[in-house]
């Protein structure tokens, strides 16, 4: 086992590279394929195969798909992390009062939003969709919208498919959907403060 890992270890410059190659800083890179030595020497104790070809060749795809494994999974951990700036503290070493966003409040904006009195009435009658006036049809034309797409959770190509609405035509909708949710919140969010 050792003389498998000397020859990994021979060239170390190599995978070093393959691993810049993944757009990752040198001293990640170096910890990557440390990290590959572990892999590969475990690799070699659990399973009785070598990772040697014939006369001394190393088999350079299992270290390549190794390495790219050990990137692609420090990338995925990366995304879970949230890093919090030193801007937040003060001299002393507390953190400062950061006005966060309300979460409660963007819910309930949205909520009020989505279960406007004219939408929830225009449900009970759904059948007569012919009666109503161009504005009513436009507020549950985007309620029907939001609830397909967000609620439902229907991917808006499939959405497209189904209904024979254009892709950007929705995707267009979902825009008016968010500015007047974000109107109301705004809205919420002023009165609030006026208190």
């Amino acid at each position: 086992m050792k003389s498998v890992l000397s020859k990994v270890f021979e060239k170390h410059k190599q995978w070093l590279e393959i691993v810049g190659s993944f757009n990752v800083n040198k001293d990640t890179a170096a910890d990557i394929v440390s990290e590959m030595y572990i892999n590969v020497s475990n690799h070699l104790e659990k399973k009785d195969t070598s990772i040697i070809y014939q006369k001394d060749e190393i088999n350079y795809y299992f270290i390549y798909v190794t390495l790219r494994n050990l990137v692609f999974d420090l990338k995925r951990k990366e995304k879970k992390v949230t890093y919090v700036g030193t801007e937040f503290i003060d001299d002393t070493g507390t953190e400062a009062y950061v006005e966060t966003p309300d979460t409660y409040s963007k819910v309930k904006a949205i909520n009020d939003w989505y279960e406007n009195p004219e939408y929830l009435k225009m449900l009970e009658n759904e059948t007569n969709l012919d009666s109503f006036t161009t504005e009513k049809m436009h507020i549950y034309y985007l309620r029907r919208i939001f609830k397909e797409v967000y609620i439902d959770k229907k991917k808006l190509m499939q959405f497209s498919r189904e209904s024979k609405i254009t892709y950007w035509s929705l995707r267009n909708t979902l825009k008016i959907i968010k500015k007047q949710i974000n109107l109301e919140y705004e809205t919420r969010d002023t009165t609030r403060k006026d208190f």
